[in-house]
């Protein structure tokens, strides 16, 4: 927590349905956008309850 923020590790599972409905999408891509959403999320989420 050097800059002031929570650290903190995600970890997503993609299942094989949702790979073969999206197969012009890797799962690795798949991977990052959703762990970059929960961050954002969580830094949002974390950064309201700081402000209150």
């Amino acid at each position: 927590m050097a800059d002031g923020r929570p650290s903190f590790r995600i970890h997503v599972i993609v299942k094989g349905e949702l790979q073969e409905e999206l197969t012009a999408i890797s799962e690795k891509a798949i991977k990052q956008k959703a762990q970059e959403k929960i961050r954002q999320e969580i830094y949002e989420t974390y950064r309201k309850g700081m402000e209150k």
